[in-house]
This record gives structure tokens, C-alpha cells and sequence, in this order.
């Protein structure tokens, strides 16, 4: 799967410099193929539901790469984010808990909170065990906050879910 981000802004890569390159929509960028895995929150098999995005390719490969335009203030024409990204799941508005899942939608929002909320760590159940994994996509050397919601629907149109 790949995501489409748009309305994106940055900070640190010179003033004036917008997201997109030169001839792209102003504000967006494509992920590469990515792999999507439900994980948990906590250890305890408890809580938010989450979702990780990792690149398709082998670890340490890169999630996307952004694209910026804006003349002589931008530091990079284009930066790659590599590592991981997390989101919370959610059915309106606040994220799905095991346990508690809604019945299948034709939508789900994926969340990604911002600031102190943001996902850092998430744990994936991998051969009867929980696995602890950091999530942390870096671009330029420093921790991306990603932040804002996506509307994810199946090509196929059909109804889905998360159920634990």
C-alpha cells in the first residue's frame, strides 16, 4: 500500500521552502510501497490498536521521499524518511481498543497524533510473543513528526475492520 499525505508544511529545511516539487501539488507527497501490521499500544495485549507502516523493501530502506521547491531557501531539493511510522486506528473518533472494535466500515480514519502523543513505540505479536518495536521516521538526521489523519477504504470497496 502507499499513502498520500497533502496540507503538508516544514520546519528546518530554510524558509519558503514548500513541500512538492516544482510542477507537483504544493503541500503533498506519495510513500514508497509500504507494509502495514496491527500492533498494540502497551504490552499487555490491551488498550489503542495501532498500525505500523514500514517499507516493503528491507529494513533501514526508506518510507518516502519528499520533494521541495521554493529557490535558493531550501536546504535539500528532496529528503528521504526512512525507518517506521505508527497511527492509531480509528472508527470516528477515538481509537479502536481491544475488545471494543466497531463492526466493519467501508472507511477507517488512521490517526496519527502529534506532540507528546505521538506513537514512539508499538508492540507486534511475532511467533506467540509481543516484539517491541521503536518507531521513529527520520529525515535529514532528525525524528519526522508526522502528524494529521488518513481515510483508508479498500480498492475493492468492500467492508473491513479491525478484530481482535
Amino acid at each position: 500500500m502507499t499513502l498520500e499525505f497533502s496540507g503538508c508544511s516544514q520546519e528546518g529545511n530554510g524558509s519558503g521552502c514548500q513541500v512538492g516539487g516544482e510542477g507537483e501539488t504544493s503541500g503533498t507527497f506519495k510513500t514508497y510501497p509500504l507494509k502495514m501490521e496491527l500492533a498494540y499500544t502497551s504490552t499487555g495485549r490491551s488498550g489503542d490498536m495501532a498500525v505500523l507502516f514500514t517499507p516493503v523493501t528491507a529494513k533501514g530502506e526508506k518510507l518516502a521521499l519528499i520533494k521541495f521547491h521554493g529557490g535558493s531557501n531550501c536546504e535539500g531539493s528532496e529528503l528521504s524518511i526512512v525507518g517506521a511510522m505508527a497511527a492509531d486506528i480509528e472508527s470516528s473518533s477515538p481509537p479502536i481498543e481491544v475488545g471494543h472494535e466497531p463492526a466493519a466500515a467501508k472507511t477507517l480514519q488512521i490517526s496519527f497524533p502529534n506532540g507528546e502523543h505521538q506513537i514512539r513505540e508499538v508492540w507486534l505479536e511475532e511467533k506467540g510473543s509481543l516484539v517491541k518495536k521503536y518507531v521513529e521516521p527520520v529525515m535529514k538526521g532528525h525524528v519526522l513528526k508526522v502528524s494529521g489523519t488518513l481515510q483508508v477504504e479498500l480498492t475493492s470497496g468492500a467492508n473491513w475492520g479491525v478484530f481482535t
